[in-house]
């Protein structure tokens, strides 16, 4: 495998980690900010956040994982370069 190709596969899963890490603490912020009135009784806005947006993005990273183990990849990497050559 040449060294570009591996660079790459490396930092692929690093950019798609740092922008879910960003996203996550951006929702976790606009949720303390324009939601925190909708807090439970005895939490805080940054508890309340917190478990909300915890509570939806590791079912969400969970289930991603999984699709991404059973997915073919190699198989489709190669159909779409057959389908771009024609």
């Amino acid at each position: 495998m040449p060294a570009r190709s591996v660079r790459q596969a490396l930092e692929d899963p690093l950019r798609r980690c740092s922008g879910d890490f960003y996203q996550f603490w951006a929702h976790v912020f606009s949720g303390v900010i324009f939601f925190s009135q909708n807090a439970w009784d005895g939490w805080g806005a940054w508890g309340y956040s917190l478990t909300y947006h915890l509570s939806s993005k590791i079912p969400e990273g969970v289930l991603s994982l999984a699709i991404l183990m059973v997915l073919p990849l190699s198989a489709l990497k190669k159909a779409a370069k057959g389908a771009a050559r024609t």
